[in-house]
This record gives structure tokens, C-alpha cells and sequence, in this order.
């Protein structure tokens, strides 16, 4: 039962944190494309979006890392290998949260979109990670 709970908990936080990251990188993209300096509508609306991902994103993503830790140190997976190929991927997956909010920040305070942004290979970076993990997480190969 506490099983079913947790790992819930953890599936409805990665959606919201991956869910997060996919609007991270939509927001960098079409900001990019915006010509000259950004409105101040489109500055509010990153503001929002800094909101949402101070309160809503990033609480996703400790409770998502919280619950799996809780899992695997419940259910004794610490000395699995899999694990332990795991959790490189999930630093990557922190790394590429912050430094997509960072983008995002800069790009509200400075009312320019001149941010260094490849949308190809941030989709492909996230979506190469994320499918990792979960055939890790499910197959548990090694």
C-alpha cells in the first residue's frame, strides 16, 4: 500500500516537473523568435512563468527526487546498478531545469531575448534523458 502511494506521488510530481521543463523550453524558444527587445506583456507573462517554476515546478522536481530516494532506500535499490546509472541522469535533468530558469530570469530582466537557445537540441537532450530513465526505472536491466 505505502508502496502504491509513494510511487504515485512520485509519477504525479515528475509529470509536473517534466510538464515544467517542456513549457521552459517552448517559453526560450518563442522568445527567441521574437524580433528586437521583448514587450512588456511578454516580460510579464516570463514573469508568470517564474512564478509558476519558483512554486509549482521546482516543488515537483524535490518532491519527485524525495520520493524516489524514499523508495530506494525502502525497497532496498541502493546497491542496485541501475540506480546508480540513474542518478547521473537525474543530476542532468536538475542541471537542464536550472539552467533553463537561469535563461528565463535573464531574459525577463534584461527585457532582451538574445539568450542562446537550440530548441532541437534541448527537446532531444530532455526527451533522450527522460526515456532513459523510465527504461531504467521499469526494466530495472541490471
Amino acid at each position: 500500500m505505502i508502496y502504491s502511494l509513494v510511487k504515485s506521488l512520485h509519477l504525479i510530481c515528475l509529470f509536473m516537473w517534466l510538464s515544467g521543463m517542456t513549457m521552459q523550453i517552448l517559453s526560450l524558444h518563442l522568445g527567441k523568435m521574437l524580433p528586437g527587445t521583448l514587450l512588456p506583456q511578454e516580460v510579464a507573462r516570463l514573469r508568470l512563468l517564474t512564478i509558476y517554476d519558483r512554486f509549482m515546478v521546482a516543488p515537483a522536481m524535490f518532491m519527485a527526487i524525495g520520493s524516489g530516494l524514499f523508495m530506494a532506500m525502502n525497497f532496498g535499490w541502493l546497491d542496485h546498478a541501475w540506480l546508480h546509472v540513474k542518478i547521473p541522469l537525474i543530476v542532468i535533468l536538475v542541471t537542464i531545469h536550472g539552467m533553463h530558469s537561469g535563461k528565463i530570469k535573464r531574459m525577463t530582466h534584461s527585457s532582451e531575448n538574445k539568450v542562446s537557445f537550440n530548441m532541437s537540441k534541448a527537446c532531444t537532450t530532455l526527451l533522450s534523458v527522460v526515456i532513459s530513465i523510465i527504461v531504467l526505472a521499469v526494466f530495472k536491466p541490471f
